[in-house]
């Protein structure tokens, strides 16, 4: 038997902006009744229990789930207490739970999960019950289903218009030609067909055998007279340009891909399409696919459809598609895909307004042409990539994206990971890329990239640089380099991509300054005979840990880091070996690292580190300033020792602050040990009054400096005073 009192409750509302033109708010509740729907209470943050003999159980009841067993959750409807209509979805998750044990327990589900609601209506009463199957054995005792989450996601109507509209707070209208009513179709006595597969052979059903075969569910208009049909290849192949659907039909397309070649206007009227008798993967319209079109720029409006595709590919052709979508809901299927290589110049236009997408396995919005793509007040539900953008071509693509969610996209998949709610990738070396986000919702991501991905990561694949302007009032996820998804409060995000760098440093002249972008991490390859800076912001992370340059042959190197964090690891002897010259000013250093450069340069930088552990060992480098530092540890800072590889070193402070957030027993702020190489080590006084928190050295007595061991010829000068010789 399986014990268990009560199951995780969570409600959210996530609401697309509201129609600035209007006065009216979206207020959506979830209001839950334990007494049969005699009375309502809000359910928001409230726990869901199971309720015994049809009430709630007392306060730590253990609820005993046995074979044949059936207990009810209580009932639950949506409440719209705004002042506009409404259409909403309520999506229940967590009843996954343990794979096992939900072989033992049946589901009942509401199938109908979504609706509309003008203002101050309510929804029908939603139950949801379990029943452990008779079957099962003591093999599921001990197993658990936790957390069931239930959102409702609500978004204006479309019946919501300003002042040049007449149908404020009513649903979307149904639009027919004038003379055809509902009942108009099934009254036809005449209805074209698709004869064969592929649509070009057309049938004409009159008998009533035929009709009841081909029954009518689209209607248009040609030479003046209404025609109507019984699949959409055959409306238009017969012409039609503006085509009206029977309400919440199911109209089959007839082949996988409709050819579109002139403007084409759909009223789908909420009618369902497909491809085969099976309803599978939705229809589609094809563009600049197998048929050219009539004229260079072809439009394409469809409303209020369900499943409707378009899919296509650009050409050799100078073809411009505009694609518009208004009010339609796609569910396991995608809405536009038009792609191909950087040399086509075939052009996509796409909008999508007030549209709603779940449960797609793949990409929703895909394209890698030029063009724009404006995104406004759409609801994107379990999609591993909602929108897809990969620009490969030498124009100008511009994406818009307002007022949308995206809850419970992403997908994780290490071995191809470009997953996630908002993905825009520069392929082209010549195009533009232009990306704004506006005021757009991100909740349960999926994944390791975040809520934005800003460029292609995936080993082996290389993108171009472009901008992205992010506005949000909440903070959002955003991936735009190798690093990790960092969170990211709104602005501009500069894309660097690392392919991007490698090949600037590899092709820069000696002088040069390579500038990475503000919010990057970014590794540096192996340099040799040349002068360079690297710069960035401070959000512009270097990562040491994975850098070629560490430990590698750079002969000849003269490099400066600006304005920049470097991450080092812990681990010991790495660096930047065999160089001339290493600079770092306004830099954060975290880690550590040990110097090897013949000179080494620190300019007003922040070491921090983390664990007790040196902050540097200027181990093998010839001569060492530190100006104006700040220097962060756990009681561990400074060490100053080789093995003997080097004969002398001489080391330099000035200005710099020393904090450790406890004291290392013995150790004071600078360590020397001088067993195999002499030094130098000259501290100002400005340094040796800005040491806090340390021990007294072992030898020395002082926090500041301390020659812990060792008998090389050595100085320590303070204040300009020696308080060490040897």
């Amino acid at each position: 038997m399986l014990i268990g009192s009560t199951y995780a409750w969570f409600t959210d509302t996530a609401t697309t902006a509201v129609n600035t033109i209007q006065a009216g708010t979206l207020d959506v509740a979830l209001e839950m009744s334990t007494d049969n729907g005699t009375t309502w209470e809000d359910a928001e943050g409230k726990t869901l229990q199971f309720l015994v003999d049809g009430q709630l159980p007392a306060k730590g009841t253990q609820i005993l789930w046995e074979p044949g067993c059936t207990y009810n959750l209580p009932l639950l409807r949506v409440v719209n207490k705004g002042k506009l209509s409404l259409k909403y979805e309520i999506v229940i998750t967590g009843i996954d739970g343990d794979a096992e044990l939900n072989k033992a327990i049946e589901w009942t589900i509401p199938a109908e999960k979504t609706g509309n609601l003008a203002a101050g209506a309510t929804s029908a009463d939603i139950a949801i019950s379990g029943h452990m199957k008779e079957t099962a054995g003591n093999e599921y005792q001990g197993l658990r289903i936790d957390g069931i989450a239930i959102t409702v996601y609500a978004t204006q109507y479309t019946g919501e218009s300003d002042s040049n509209g007449n149908t404020y707070d009513e649903n979307a209208p149904i639009v027919y030609p004038e003379g055809v009513t509902a009942d108009s179709f099934a009254k036809a006595t005449t209805v074209k067909y698709s004869k064969t597969w592929g649509g070009f052979s057309i049938g004409v059903a009159t008998s009533e055998e035929d009709l009841a075969a081909h029954p009518a569910v689209l209607a248009y208009v040609k030479d003046g007279e209404m025609v109507y049909a019984a699949d959409l290849r055959v409306a238009m192949a017969d012409g039609a340009t503006t085509i009206y659907c029977k309400e919440k039909a199911v109209i089959l397309t007839v082949g996988s891909h409709v050819d579109v070649t002139k403007d084409l206007t759909i009223y789908a009227n909420g009618a369902e399409f497909y491809t085969e008798t099976t309803k599978l993967a939705g229809g589609d319209l094809a563009i600049g696919f197998n048929a050219a079109p009539e004229k260079a720029e072809t439009t394409i409006n469809i409303y209020n459809a369900k499943n409707l595709v378009v899919w296509g590919n650009p050409t050799e052709r100078e073809d411009v598609w505009n694609v518009n979508f208004y009010d339609c809901v796609n569910e396991g299927s995608n809405f536009l895909m038009y792609r191909g290589n950087e040399d086509k110049v075939g052009k996509v236009n796409l909008t999508m307004t007030n549209c709603r997408a779940t449960g797609y396995i793949d990409s929703t919005v895909h394209t890698t042409a030029d063009g724009s793509i404006t995104i406004k007040n759409c609801l994107f539900i379990s999609n591993c990539a909602p929108i897809n953008i990969a620009h490969k071509q030498s124009g100008t693509m511009t994406v818009t994206v307002e007022n949308s969610t995206f809850s419970a996209c992403g997908k994780v998949n290490p071995a191809d990971d470009y997953f996630a709610p908002a993905r825009f990738v520069n392929n082209s070396a010549t195009g533009t890329l232009n990306v704004t986000l506006k005021n757009n919702v991100f909740e349960g991501t999926i994944g390791t990239n975040g809520d934005i991905l800003l460029g292609d990561y995936r080993k082996g694949k290389a993108s171009n640089p472009f901008t992205a302007t992010i506005v949000t009032d909440e903070t959002v996820m955003v991936k735009s380099s190798i690093g990790p998804a960092h969170s990211y409060n709104g602005g501009t995000v500069e894309v660097v991509p690392q392919s991007v760098v490698d090949d600037a440093i590899k092709n820069a002249a000696s002088g040069a300054n390579i500038k990475l972008a503000s919010n990057g991490t970014y590794t540096i390859p192996a340099i040799t005979n040349k002068q360079l800076t690297i710069s960035g912001g401070k959000n512009t992370v270097i990562d040491m840990t994975k850098s070629d340059i560490i430990d590698a042959q750079n002969t000849g190197l003269d490099i400066t880091f600006d304005g920049v964090t470097v991450q080092f690891a812990n681990d010991d002897y790495k660096g930047i070996k065999h160089s001339k010259k290493v600079v770092y000013q306004n830099c954060t250093l975290l880690g550590k690292q040990f110097l090897y450069a013949e000179e080494v340069e620190f300019i007003n930088c922040k070491f921090v580190q983390d664990v007790v552990d040196y902050n540097i060992w200027t181990y093998g480098a010839g001569k060492v300033l530190f100006k104006d530092c700040e220097f962060d540890c756990q009681g561990k800072s400074v060490l100053i020792y080789n093995e003997g590889t080097l004969t002398a070193q001489t080391v330099e402070f000035q200005n710099c602050k020393f904090n450790a957030s406890a004291p290392a027993n013995g150790k004071a702020a600078i360590e020397v040990d001088c067993r195999f190489t002499s030094y130098e080590v000259i501290i100002d006084q400005a340094t040796a009054d800005n040491v806090n928190g340390f021990a007294t050295g072992s030898k020395s007595g002082s926090t500041v400096w301390n020659v812990k061991d060792g008998s090389k010829t050595t100085t320590v000068t303070v204040a300009g005073a020696k308080v060490f010789e040897q």
